[in-house]
C-alpha cells in the first residue's frame, strides 16, 4: 500500500471512530484519552476481546461497554495499517 494510500484510509477509519464515539456523546478530549486507554492495553500483545477491554476500560473509569464490536475492529485496523501490528483472530470455543 502506497504512502498516500495508507494515509486515505487511515483517516477515514479515524473519522468513522470519532464519529461513532461522538455520537454517543463522547467529547474530542475524552475520544482522545479513550484511544490512548485503549492502546496502552493492546500495545504489547495479548489475547483480547470486546467484553475483556471493556472490563479493563470499566476498572479505569469508563462506563460499561463503551467499546462495540465496531468500534474494536476499526482500532484493531488502525493498530495494523499504522503501527503494523499483526492481529490474528482465534475462534472461541463454546
Amino acid at each position: 500500500m502506497e504512502l498516500k494510500e495508507k494515509q486515505e484510509l487511515i483517516q477515514k477509519l479515524t473519522f468513522n471512530l470519532f464519529r461513532s464515539y461522538s455520537q454517543k456523546g463522547l467529547s474530542v478530549i475524552e475520544y482522545n484519552r479513550l484511544m490512548k486507554d485503549v492502546h496502552a492495553m493492546l500495545k504489547d500483545g495479548g489475547r483480547f476481546t470486546v467484553d475483556g477491554v471493556n472490563t479493563d476500560l470499566c476498572r479505569i473509569g469508563w462506563p460499561q461497554d463503551i467499546m462495540d464490536n465496531y468500534s474494536f475492529e476499526l482500532i484493531i485496523t488502525l493498530l495494523e495499517i499504522e503501527y503494523n501490528y499483526e492481529v490474528r483472530a482465534i475462534p472461541v470455543v463454546d
